[in-house]
Order: C-alpha cells, then structure tokens, then sequence
C-alpha cells in the first residue's frame, strides 16, 4: 500500500497481514540494547536486545505510520498494547491501578514493581520490533525505570500455533517452526483435512479471519 514510509516520504509499504493491527511503541522510546539504550527507530537487525531475562535476537524493525498513542508512565503505546504487570500480561489502557511486574537488568539487579500510570494521548510515528526473541517481548526506559512489553502480534501467533498442535495431538508432529507445523504421515493422509483443522478459530479470537496452507514433500523444505 502507500503511504508515509520510514524516510518520513509518501513511499510504497511492504506490508502483510497481522502488521494491520499490529501493537506499536512510539517514536523516540529508548529500547535496552546491546549497544546500550537505543532509540526504538534506530534499532538495527544486528541489535541483540534484552528481553528482561536475556539478550536475543529479532528479526528488525517494523514502521507502523502514525497512529494514536496513550502515555504509560512516560513510555508512547497504542492502547492495545499488552504490558507486563504483576497480574500477567495486561492492554496498557486497562492496566491503571495494577503495578509493573518487576524487571531484571542484565548487571543492575532488579527494578522493583510500580504502579501503571496512564495519562491521555496524542498521534505519533510508531514502531514495533518482529519476532523479538522467543518470549516475545522487550524492555524499554521512561528516564527512571525499566518496564517490559510485548511484541504483540506475534504472541498471538504462537498461541494460535498451539492451538492447531493441539487440534492436531492425533498426528505425528515432528517440528514447527515459526508459524509452519511439519507432521509425518502417511502417504494417504488428506492435506486439505489438516489445512482445514489447522485453521479452526479458538474462542478466544473468535471473529478472526485464519486459513492454514499446506504441501506434501518427501523431505522437510521451506516452501
């Protein structure tokens, strides 16, 4: 589609499904780095990032255009953005009242939790980080504290994987990688039946709009 691209010019924009809707952090939050506290839009592919447990690697930057932030104890987010709290993981608008799950700091020790603060919000460039490590989250700086949150979409795609896993428990499931499943079977099996169940909604989302694809290989190969 077109629009306002990262060279802040009216551009073509590579995009796919879930980055529609994908959750985003706002423009200028410092993001804990390897590199040390790195603006989130100058974040490189190289960057190996602290996810509040350990450092991993992710697979760059994705640039969202603009959107509607809230302010959540200084950091930009969309209000669906999921934030980790002492009560799990929880949307930063309807967080007000619970405290910041503690954070682990590569050499510093602990943050203790704090209230989540929200104040009122504005439109701005956002960003988000893909597939940030297989916890699927990341830990930003408001100046003072160090907070985690969620690559979002992409938690969303993991449970709707292990959701089909178990939909599929009676197969023989070798691997999966990223969203793609690999089951041995025999040679009779329906491909379009495994298509089918694989893209059963769970109740949870329902509404969504999911469909799996699939092929036969004698060998496992990335199609």
């Amino acid at each position: 589609y077109e629009g306002i691209g990262a060279t802040k010019k009216w551009e073509r924009i590579e995009t796919y499904g879930p980055k529609l809707v994908e959750n985003c952090i706002g423009e200028g939050t410092l993001v804990l780095t390897n590199r040390g506290l790195i603006r989130i839009e100058e974040i490189m592919e190289e960057d190996k990032i602290w996810d509040g447990e350990d450092w991993v690697e992710h697979e760059g930057l994705i640039y969202q255009g603009e959107k509607k932030v809230i302010t959540v104890n200084g950091i930009h987010m969309t209000p669906e953005h999921k934030i980790l709290t002492e009560g799990g993981w929880k949307c930063c608008a309807e967080s007000s009242g619970l405290n910041w799950a503690p954070v682990k700091l590569p050499c510093t020790g602990y943050f203790e939790p704090c209230p989540v603060k929200i104040e009122k919000g504005f439109v701005e460039a956002v960003y988000d980080i893909r597939n940030c490590g297989p916890r699927h989250r990341f830990v930003v700086w408001n100046g003072e504290q160090a907070f985690i949150v969620s690559n979002c979409i992409q938690a969303i795609s993991r449970d709707l994987l292990c959701n089909a896993m178990r939909n599929l428990r009676d197969n023989k499931i070798c691997m999966h990688i990223h969203d793609e499943l690999v089951i041995e079977a025999p040679a009779s099996t329906d491909l379009d039946e495994i298509c089918d169940i694989m893209s059963r909604t769970p109740p949870w989302a329902e509404g969504l709009l999911l469909r799996a694809d699939g092929y036969i290989t004698p060998w496992y190969k990335k199609e």
